[in-house]
């Protein structure tokens, strides 16, 4: 693996894993191989954080945040799992929806066809004006803000070759970055529902801990306050 990450070809390949379903830490993986395959390797956070498993189904965690016990279900994107949980819940509190910010110039891998971050506009808005969510509070984490940035910078594929309505300067990663969350916000057609969106990146473990604390106090204080406890 670590000459096969010396070939050229390979190198050029990863260099365009946009045009295919290349994993985010490929470039991570491959320029860590030699202290992976070490035998006496032992995962770093950092390398637990690369890692990528695709979600399926259900997945559910409960936590204790502030003496309140917090249930978070994690549930697959996909088109294939949608139907498996869209309609599975009530009496949601808090919906945290994350849509990736770097896959503005990719396609589904079910449809090649469809853009990804078109998809994510979609289901979000079948999501947030869904009955079953009327009364929860929408989390819009805007995730992989230091992918959408390299490509901005230095990919060469504009925002505005995939969405034409974007005017802003090619190279201005926060003007790109605020065009996409203000489609996102655009899709809410309830005006009294709240929209509190984050730039994050999921392996900046800093990043992560700040705004989920911030969060989940905005949370437990909004369901305190629907039963007059605070």
């Amino acid at each position: 693996l670590q000459a096969l990450w010396q070939d050229r070809g390979i190198r050029l390949a990863v260099a365009r894993g946009y045009e295919y379903e290349l994993n985010d830490s490929a470039i991570y993986l491959f320029e860590n191989m030699e202290r992976i395959c070490d035998e006496k390797y032992v995962p770093s956070a950092t390398d637990v954080l690369r890692a990528r498993v695709r979600t399926n189904g259900i997945i559910e965690t409960h936590f204790k945040m502030n003496d309140v016990i917090i249930s978070m279900f994690d549930v697959g994107g996909q088109r294939s799992q949608r139907r498996k949980w869209i309609y599975c819940f009530d009496d949601v509190k808090a919906v945290l929806f994350v849509v990736s910010l770097s896959g503005y110039d990719m396609t589904l891998i079910e449809d090649n066809g469809v853009n990804r971050l078109e998809e994510s506009l979609t289901l979000f808005s079948q999501i947030v004006n869904n009955r079953f969510f009327r009364e929860a509070s929408f989390v819009l984490f805007l995730n992989k803000f230091d992918l959408f940035r390299e490509k901005v910078l230095y990919s060469g594929r504009h925002l505005r070759f995939y969405f034409p309505d974007y005017r802003g300067p090619d190279f201005d990663v926060d003007r790109g970055a605020l065009f996409i969350q203000h489609k996102f916000a655009l899709r809410n057609q309830n005006s009294a529902k709240v929209l509190y969106p984050h730039f994050t990146t999921a392996t900046d473990t800093s990043n992560i801990q700040v705004v989920f604390q911030v969060v989940m106090d905005m949370v437990i204080r909004q369901n305190l306050s629907q039963v007059t406890l605070l």
